[in-house]
């Protein structure tokens, strides 16, 4: 699957405090992306040979003509997901979202509503996403769901997982916290490096029929392999070779999590950057690579967080120092 994420929008009725994008709703929305600048990247992503096109946010309902270029994306021949806070999904947009789009991703960061209330900066959160996820389940809409695990939820990652599945997910996507965005400022609760491994080993331990990936983990391959697990993906970070982020003001990064831009839809055709940008090239070749990630023998199935790598170092290329692989 070659997959696009597309930041929507800005705008968020939430404010979260790892938000990678610094979003909120109050803010300027005159930079972004038109109507038809998004629809000219849609046909571009089809012609560059991608199949997936997740939208989201800030909050991807949040922008006016969301389903407008919902359904362009699909009439394309696109798999369009959704990727939401799950708070504004009501009856009056349900029938939208089951019309035009394949699978919705909702986050939730833990099984305490109070906790996740004050993780996404809004009292009520919680049970207004149940509610939405309520309404995607009636609806016979596929759904999964998104975790961010720091040192806040990292005691209740077995009852998140619990918790999705109750609530009838399809999948869920156990992500792992980068320091971007209002992230920085997030010191208290970035996992140790120890920490990271056992919480990658205790989501691959898991017995589900759910399909469960740990995202922002590229390690988690190489561990699942060495616990005689199958890893469930190929090659994990894949910024750069069948993934990319485009952001609401045109700006093509390696990912959603590294402000690392490739090259900007306002100058250059979205087809073009993919093919010829000099930061996709470097991300193609591990001779490119830094450190240990260039000369580590499961370089072709890890690759390293290139977003966690950029955080610490600045250098999107350098070695990801989360990792504990021996190779």
């Amino acid at each position: 699957m070659n997959i696009v994420s597309f930041n929507v929008t800005k705008k968020c009725n939430l404010y979260c405090e790892h938000c990678y994008r610094n979003s909120k709703e109050d803010v300027d929305i005159s930079d972004e992306l038109t109507t038809e600048e998004a629809k000219e990247l849609f046909r571009d992503i089809k012609k560059s040979g991608f199949n997936m096109l997740k939208l989201s946010g800030g909050e991807p309902l949040m922008r006016s003509d969301i389903f407008e270029l919902a359904k362009y994306a699909k009439d394309l021949g696109l798999f369009t997901a959704l990727g939401s806070n799950g708070t504004l999904i009501t009856e009056n947009n349900i029938d939208e979202i089951k019309k035009y789009i394949n699978s919705v991703a909702i986050s939730i960061d833990s099984t305490d509503k109070n906790r996740h209330d004050a993780f996404r900066g809004y009292n009520g959160a919680f049970d207004e996403t149940l509610r939405g996820i309520k309404l995607l389940r009636d609806n016979g809409i596929k759904f999964q769901i998104n975790t961010t695990i720091s040192k806040i939820n990292l005691g209740e990652i077995h009852e998140l997982l619990d918790f999705a599945e109750e609530l009838g997910a399809s999948s869920v996507h156990v992500l792992f916290l980068v320091m971007t965005g209002r992230g920085k400022n997030l010191d208290r609760v970035y996992l140790t490096k120890e920490e990271y491994t056992r919480a990658i080993k205790e989501v691959l331990e898991y017995e589900s029929d759910l399909f469960i990936k740990p995202t922002c983990a590229p390690q988690s391959t190489v561990i699942a392999r060495e616990m005689g697990l199958d890893p469930r993906v190929r090659k994990a970070c894949i910024a750069g070779t069948n993934y990319c982020s485009v952001v609401y003001d045109g700006r093509v990064n390696i990912c959603p999590y590294a402000e690392v831009e490739a090259g900007n839809l306002r100058e250059e055709s979205f087809y073009n950057i993919w093919k010829d940008s000099e930061v996709f090239n470097n991300l193609r070749n591990f001779e490119n690579y830094k450190g240990r990630c260039r000369t580590c023998n499961f370089n072709e199935v890890c690759g390293g967080c290139r977003a966690r790598a950029f955080a610490n170092t600045g250098d999107y290329l350098e070695f990801d120092n989360y990792c504990s692989l021996g190779g």
